[in-house]
């Protein structure tokens, strides 16, 4: 009988020590260029603890590495027709089942847009903000994002109260998307915020 799914997300300094010690090993291998070493441990937690985001970014961290040596994210494969009709049967209504598939498109290419887009569906259906976050900005790596998915990040941000961070984005993207006229608007909420935020304090 396998574990239950769980809810709620969790964070890696809530795990056992002997686990987060294990955690940092492998985060000083992948350092180390061992990249096979920490995509296998990653792999395995993932599996037991899909709700933990550090796992997962280590994972994603070891996937970009193998894929994408030097960071060069411009050969990113663009989505195709048959790319898009390999997701009919994403399961939507399972949690568990969606998240699974995403792992699954993703371990072949970590930067994949429509597994990022649905990872950060189904993380935000089941109220794991960290989780959430995490797709959207890797969804940003690859070329071919889209000031949507810009403006999805900074809300998810806002709602999160993280609004030092939703400036930033707001500010980076804005040179990769100059003059789009709902990422100025969407800026310009932010600063709002972080006024008012000021004057509260």
């Amino acid at each position: 009988m396998t574990d239950p799914f769980p809810s709620k997300e969790s964070h890696l300094k809530e795990l056992d020590s002997r686990l987060q010690a294990q955690f940092e090993k492998a985060t000083v291998a992948l350092s180390e260029g061992n990249i096979g070493y920490t995509k296998e441990l990653a792999s395995n937690w993932i599996l037991k603890y899909p709700n933990v985001p550090e796992f997962r970014m280590l994972l994603r961290e070891a996937q970009i590495c193998e894929k994408y040596p030097r960071k060069k994210f411009q050969q990113a494969p663009k989505g195709t027709i048959s790319g898009l009709l390999s997701w009919l049967n994403f399961d939507s209504k399972n949690p568990n089942r969606a998240i699974q598939q995403c792992e699954e498109k993703l371990r072949n290419d970590p930067l994949d847009i429509k597994a990022n887009e649905m990872l950060a569906n189904a993380a935000g259906n089941l109220g794991w903000g960290r989780t959430e976050i995490f797709a959207l900005q890797t969804l940003l790596l690859h070329p071919q994002r889209k000031p949507q998915h810009v403006i999805r990040l900074i809300e998810v941000l806002v709602a999160k109260k993280e609004l030092d961070n939703a400036s930033k984005t707001c500010q980076v993207f804005l040179k990769v998307f100059p003059n789009h006229r709902d990422l100025l608007a969407i800026r310009n909420r932010v600063s709002i915020s972080q006024s008012m935020e000021k004057v509260d304090s």
